[in-house]
């Protein structure tokens, strides 16, 4: 039988498991937001730059709950697409690409 405890403890001392990964991130992320100076009102520094990216490593940016609504209410047929809209998106996005 395996000791749940000590297999949880070895987890988070094994170099390169998800785990140990994860909980270094997250310190990474809590440094660099404790030495990233503030900037002034409007402006990102590059520090508070690297600290959002590096928290959004410890959980995605999505919100699991929303997309199974959505998937469900496609499933279902109630999910409205303006297919118009889709299309101007899509030429603003290619033309800005493009220019």
């Amino acid at each position: 039988m395996v000791d749940q405890i000590k297999h949880a403890a070895h987890r988070l001392t094994v170099p390169g498991s998800s785990v140990a990964r994860e909980l270094a991130d997250r310190k990474a992320a809590a440094e660099v937001a404790k030495a990233a100076p503030a900037a002034p009102a409007g402006e990102v520094s590059d520090l508070q730059s690297k600290a959002t990216v590096a928290a959004m490593k410890t959980e995605p940016p999505v919100d699991i709950e929303a997309v199974g609504r959505i998937k469900e209410a496609i499933r279902k047929g109630n999910y409205p697409i303006d297919l118009d809209r889709v299309a101007d998106r899509l030429m603003e996005s290619y033309l800005q690409l493009k220019g």
